[in-house]
């Protein structure tokens, strides 16, 4: 009894060598193609009246989840110092581990090292996004978390570095509730090439 046992035991555990072997097989010759991705990386202080969290944030976004135009003129102006025109650039962090949670910045570049920049105002939404701006618009803000909304905002985004793209932030936003958050942290941005299954 105990002998059928043990068989039985081998041969299940075969089979699922098996499957397993055969799916990185599968994988193993499925093609590969080169995706590039921009990342976010963001070690956040977030001061949300007497609570204080300081979560490590990042988030990826690829040239499949962007026109290809944008993501180009993104790369560009986030990692690559940008180039001799002026962009009003969006991005958006998901934050705060709810769902629809994000923090969002819109603002010029290329941007030069050394240089601050004052934020006074809250806009509602989110993304990424690059549009070309003969005038370029002021650094702005856009808060979600809950049933936290920012209306209005003050602070200052301070260049660290320009290629790539690093960002001292300390700004506080307020709720159309009186609730503060303070964001603070070095956000910074990098270029990557990947090798992905292709989709």
């Amino acid at each position: 009894m105990q002998f059928a046992k043990a068989v039985l035991a081998l041969s299940a555990l075969a089979a699922l060598q098996g499957c397993l072997g055969a799916s990185l097989a599968l994988e193993a010759i499925a093609p590969k193609c080169t995706q590039e991705q921009i990342v976010l990386t963001w070690p956040i202080t977030i001061t949300r009246g007497s609570s204080v969290t300081s979560p490590l944030l990042t988030t990826t976004l690829t040239q499949t989840n962007i026109d290809r135009a944008q993501f180009d003129v993104l790369r560009q102006t986030l990692t690559e110092g940008g180039g001799s025109s002026t962009y009003n650039i969006t991005w958006t962090m998901p934050a705060f581990d709810v769902n629809g949670g994000y923090i969002a910045l819109s603002h010029a570049a290329p941007l030069a090292t050394g240089e601050t920049q004052q934020v006074g105002v809250a806009f509602a939404g989110g993304g990424w996004g690059a549009q070309p701006g003969a005038a370029p618009f002021p650094p702005s803000v856009s808060v979600r978390a809950d049933n936290f909304v920012a209306t209005s905002a003050t602070g200052s985004i301070t260049v660290l570095a320009a290629s790539p793209l690093r960002l001292r932030i300390d700004i506080t936003t307020t709720s159309a509730a009186g609730e503060t958050m303070r964001l603070t942290g070095d956000a910074g941005f990098s270029y990557h090439k990947v090798q992905a299954l292709c989709t």
